[in-house]
């Protein structure tokens, strides 16, 4: 099931980019939550695939341009961490700009029911259980 849950982790960054917040939806189990990272304006909890779907456009509406790069992943059962690197044009100042972050992601179902963002590897290793 890695595989598969490998699989939502990328598709989900390309459908950010490319505004599919719907499809975007139907990778979500109905119980999803959605933690920021640490110092992050808008921390969470973000509950439920409306509130996470609304999240990810509103993110979305601040960038004109956005790429979301995934990799590094580790897999553990129905645990995933892996690297987001995401490279963004703000829409008003056009100022570019790149941001990682490490996420630890839960599947069940075959859909993504939790998602926390960490500014480090060895901090979503941790909250994901896994050893790195």
């Amino acid at each position: 099931m890695s595989g598969h849950n490998t699989e939502i982790a990328i598709e989900l960054g390309r459908l950010s980019d490319a505004d599919d917040f719907g499809k975007m939806r139907d990778l979500m189990h109905p119980e999803i939550v959605l933690w920021a990272p640490q110092g992050w304006p808008e921390r969470g909890p973000f509950r439920g695939r409306e509130a996470v779907v609304r999240q990810f456009g509103r993110l979305a509406e601040d960038y004109s341009e956005r790429r979301t790069d995934v990799d590094g992943i580790v897999a553990s059962g129905d645990r995933l961490v892996g690297r987001l690197q995401w490279h963004v044009r703000a829409t008003h100042s056009g100022i570019e700009s790149d941001l990682e972050v490490w996420f630890a992601s839960q599947y069940r179902d075959g859909l993504l029911v939790e998602i926390r963002y960490f500014w480090s590897r060895d901090e979503a290793l941790q909250a994901a259980g896994i050893k790195g």
